[in-house]
């Protein structure tokens, strides 16, 4: 479409003006629709990924207990799992402090 714009200026038919506006119509036509073709390219790959997970998560698992397993017996209030000075990262958490994670 610019290609036959710029023909028609060259021939005297349109102005740069009107080389100008056909330009910037198309910007205006075009860059939406490349957006909304973003757009739908993310859905469809955010959908197919998810249609991955779900497939993941249909499958069993491919090892069984073993027979010397023990049950886990949990007693409620009583799952708690004391530590003292929390390290993150290899640095010293806060010295003295005691944190229980209970559950229940």
């Amino acid at each position: 479409m610019l290609g036959m714009a710029a023909v028609s200026v060259n021939q005297g038919t349109m102005t740069l003006g009107d080389f100008i506006l056909v330009n910037q119509f198309m910007l205006q036509l075009f860059m939406p629709l490349g957006f909304l073709g973003f757009v739908y390219r993310e859905i469809k790959g955010a959908m197919a990924n998810i249609e991955r997970l779900f497939g993941v998560l249909e499958q069993a698992p491919s090892l069984a207990p073993a027979p010397t397993d023990k049950t886990l017996s949990v007693t409620e209030g009583e799952s708690g799992l004391p530590t003292w000075g929390l390290p993150s990262a290899g640095q010293p958490g806060v010295a003295g402090v005691q944190h229980d994670d209970c559950r229940g």
